[in-house]
């Protein structure tokens, strides 16, 4: 089982090891940096998801988040539960398909 304390040092430990390097030239500050505060979402269950949104829209709402992580914390699986991101570019038009669905 991973506590809280657990995944701020994994996190901590891949920004500043293994992915520094390759996130670096992607975020606006140029070093990646573990935030101070985490936020934890969890899906309605059973095959609950969220509308979509932008992680940060940027302007008078900006949180100054910059990369993402999502971790599944449940097994893959049944259906519905190995979950799936669906990414959008933040031009896309009201309706169209997702530009990834990882």
């Amino acid at each position: 089982m991973i506590t809280a304390p657990g995944l701020a040092a994994f996190v901590q430990w891949c920004l500043l090891g293994p992915l520094a390097d390759e996130l670096a030239p992607a975020l606006p500050q140029g070093t990646p940096f573990a935030p101070q505060k985490a936020m934890l979402a969890r899906y309605p269950a059973p095959c609950g998801g969220y509308a979509a949104h932008f992680d940060n829209p940027g302007g008078e709402r900006d949180n100054g988040r910059a990369l993402t992580l999502v971790l599944y914390l449940n097994p893959p699986e049944r259906a519905c539960q190995g979950g799936e991101l669906l990414v959008w570019t933040p031009d896309a038009a009201a309706g169209a398909p997702p530009a990834e669905v990882l």
